[in-house]
C-alpha cells in the first residue's frame, strides 16, 4: 500500500494533497460502546504533484467527515503508479478513498463512509439526534455523492480535480454541460429543501450536511456557474461549515 499506514502525527509534507487532517489536541470522540475500539484507517490515492492538488476529489469528503466526526485515525495511501495492481486487492470496488473500522471492514463509498461515521460517533459535530434528522442526513450524503460523481465524470473520468485541470476549454465546456444537466436542478432542489438558517437538519453539521459541504465546495473551485456564492439558504450552509474549526485543519493539512 505505497509507503504503508503513516501516524497522523508528524506527516510528510504532501500529506495534505488529499486533504488529511488531524489533531490529536481536540480530542477523540467516543464511539458507540457496541463496536470494537481502536483506530480507524484512511486510505487515500496518493498524486504527489509538485503543487498539490487545489480541489481535492472525496479525499475531501473523506477527510471533513474524519475530523468533524473527532475520530482516532491513521493515514495510508496507494500511490498511482501501485494503482493498478492493487486497486482490487486494497480496496472493496476498485476505488478509493476508503476507510476502514477498526474490525477490518471497509468503505470506499463516501455515502457509505458518511453513514458509518455519523452513526460510529454520533455525539460529534456529524451525529444526529433523531430518526428524521438521519433520515435527512443520509439523503444528503447519497445526493451530494451523486452530484459529485456528475460533476466528475466528463470527460475524463478521473476523480481529482485541480484548477490547472480546467485551463482546458474542451473539459471545462464539457463538466459545464453536465452541470447544467445534473447538477443545477439538484440545487435548486436544495436550496428549497434548506431552512431559512441553511440547515436540513436540527444541527446543522450532519454527516449528510458535510458530505454536501464536500461536493459544493468542489463545485465553487472549480468555477461551475452559480457557484461563488450559491443561493442564500446554500451559500449559509458552506458558510456555516467552512468556519468549524475541524474544516480549517482539513485545508491546512495539520
Amino acid at each position: 500500500q505505497g509507503e504503508g499506514l503513516r501516524e497522523r502525527k508528524g506527516l510528510p509534507e504532501h500529506a495534505s494533497t488529499m486533504g488529511a487532517a488531524c489533531s490529536a489536541e481536540t480530542g477523540v470522540a467516543k464511539p458507540l460502546p457496541e463496536v470494537i475500539g481502536g483506530k480507524i484507517k484512511a486510505i487515500y490515492l496518493d498524486t504527489k504533484t509538485p503543487t498539490g492538488v487545489q480541489v481535492m476529489s472525496r479525499g475531501l469528503h473523506t477527510s471533513a467527515l474524519l475530523e468533524c466526526a473527532g475520530a482516532d485515525y491513521e493515514m495510508g495511501w496507494l500511490n498511482f503508479g501501485d494503482w493498478e495492481n492493487l486497486k482490487w486487492s486494497a480496496t472493496v470496488f476498485g476505488y478509493g478513498p476508503m476507510i476502514e473500522a477498526p474490525d477490518g471492514t471497509k468503505f470506499c463509498e463516501i455515502a457509505a463512509i458518511a453513514t458509518f461515521l455519523g452513526t460510529y460517533y454520533p455525539d460529534s459535530l456529524i451525529g444526529v439526534k433523531t430518526p428524521v434528522d438521519f433520515g435527512v442526513a443520509s439523503m444528503l450524503a447519497v445526493k451530494g455523492a451523486e452530484m459529485y460523481t456528475f460533476h466528475n465524470n466528463p470527460p475524463h473520468g478521473c476523480t481529482i480535480f485541480t484548477k490547472d485541470m480546467f485551463k482546458d476549454k474542451a473539459m471545462l465546456d464539457a463538466s459545464k454541460a453536465n452541470f447544467e444537466k445534473e447538477i443545477a436542478p439538484a440545487l435548486v432542489a436544495l436550496e428549497k429543501l434548506l431552512k431559512p438558517d441553511g440547515k436540513a437538519t436540527s444541527t446543522g453539521t450532519s454527516f449528510g450536511e458535510v458530505l454536501m459541504w464536500g461536493t459544493l465546495t468542489q463545485l465553487r473551485h472549480s468555477k461551475m456557474p452559480n457557484c461563488d456564492p450559491f443561493p442564500p439558504k446554500t451559500q449559509k450552509l458552506v458558510d456555516r461549515i467552512d468556519a468549524l474549526p475541524e474544516i480549517k485543519r482539513v485545508f491546512e493539512g495539520k
